[in-house]
C-alpha cells in the first residue's frame, strides 16, 4: 500500500494592512445574497478584519516560500479553505495561482464540510496518491477574516488572516523527518448526537484498529471542543488510568489552529509521542474529523 508523507509545512500569518472600501459590485453582491434570506448585512464588517482576497494571501505564501523551497515537480495543487472570500479579483484563484506560478498539474478548490475542509482535501490527496494518481501534492489552506455580515447573529469568523502550504509526498524527504499520513476519518452529526459519542471509545478503536499502544500517543484537542469534554466525563466517569498524552490547540475558529498544530509536531517542537491524533471540529455542525500522523524512527 503506498504511503503519504507531510514532507514539509510553510505557515504564514498576514500583516494588517491599510483599510480600504470594496467595489460597489461585490458591496451590491453581498447585500443581495442576504436579502434571499431576509437579513441585512451590517456595513462595517465590509472594512473590518484584514480585507485580504485569497489570491493575495496565495502569492504572498508562493513568492516566500520560494525563495527556500522546489516548487517545480508539482504534479497535483489542491486550495482549501471555508471562510467567504473577500472582493475577490478572479473567479477562481486557483487557475490564478497556477498561471502566475508556472505550475503545470491538475487543481481544485476544496471548501466541503465546513472548518474541516483542510481534512476533507488532505484525504482527496491520499485517495490519488493510493490510485497512482499523484506522487507529490501542494495542498494551500487559506483563511481570511473579513467577513461580510449580520453582526447580530454572532456568527464565528476566523480572527486571522493567513495560510499554509503543505507538501504531500509518498516519497518520505530524507533530509528531514516527515510525518506519515495514517488515517483521516469522519465522525458525523447522528453518531454523536443519537448515538451519544465517546471520545475515548473512539481513541480506543483508533489504537487498536492501528496497532498503537496508547503510551505511544498524544491527543491534541481544543479545551473549548466536545471531544475535549466528552474525554474529560469518560475519564473522570471510568476513573481508569489514561495512558496517552493530551496536548491543546487553539481553541479560535478555523482551520490554522490545526495547521500550526500539525507544523509544531513536525517541526519536533511538539513531538511528544510516536504517534499524534488530532480531533477538529466544524464550528457550523456537530462533524468531527481526526487526523493520525506518525512521526520518523
Amino acid at each position: 500500500m503506498i504511503a503519504s508523507y507531510v514532507s514539509k509545512i510553510f505557515l504564514q500569518h498576514m500583516p494588517l494592512k491599510s483599510v480600504r472600501q470594496p467595489r460597489k459590485r461585490y458591496i451590491q453582491y453581498m447585500q443581495d445574497l442576504y436579502k434571499l434570506f431576509k437579513e441585512d448585512i451590517t456595513d462595517s464588517t465590509f472594512t473590518e478584519g484584514s480585507q485580504y482576497a485569497y489570491s493575495e494571501i496565495g502569492d504572498e505564501l508562493f513568492i516566500e516560500a520560494k525563495k527556500t523551497e522546489k516548487l517545480d515537480d508539482i504534479d497535483l495543487f489542491i486550495i482549501s479553505h471555508w471562510a467567504h472570500e473577500f472582493g475577490p479579483e478572479y473567479a477562481s484563484c486557483g487557475p490564478y495561482l497556477l498561471h502566475k506560478h508556472g505550475f503545470d498539474c491538475n487543481n481544485f478548490d476544496v471548501c466541503d464540510q465546513g472548518t474541516m475542509s483542510f481534512l476533507t482535501a488532505l484525504k482527496i490527496i491520499l485517495q490519488h496518491q493510493a490510485q497512482g494518481v499523484s506522487e507529490k501534492a501542494l495542498l494551500l489552506v487559506m483563511e481570511q477574516n473579513t467577513v461580510p455580515r449580520n453582526k447580530s447573529n454572532h456568527d464565528l469568523i476566523p480572527l486571522i488572516a493567513g495560510g499554509a502550504l503543505f507538501w504531500i509526498d509518498i516519497t518520505p524527504d530524507q533530509q528531514g523527518k516527515p510525518l506519515e499520513i495514517i488515517a483521516i476519518d469522519f465522525i458525523h452529526e447522528a453518531k454523536i448526537i443519537e448515538q451519544g459519542w465517546n471520545a475515548l471509545v473512539t481513541i480506543r478503536e483508533i489504537c487498536s484498529k492501528f496497532n498503537i499502544a496508547e503510551e505511544q500517543l498524544c491527543v491534541f484537542v481544543s479545551k473549548a471542543s466536545f471531544a475535549y469534554k466528552s474525554l474529560q466525563y469518560a475519564t473522570t466517569a471510568s476513573e481508569e488510568k489514561q495512558l496517552f498524552v493530551l496536548s491543546f490547540m487553539d481553541h479560535r475558529p478555523g482551520m490554522l489552529p490545526l495547521v500550526e498544530a500539525v507544523q509544531n509536531v513536525l517541526q519536533e517542537e511538539n513531538k511528544l509521542k510516536r504517534y499524534s491524533l488530532f480531533f477538529h471540529e466544524d464550528i457550523e455542525s456537530a462533524e468531527i474529523g481526526y487526523l493520525l500522523l506518525k512521526s520518523g524512527d
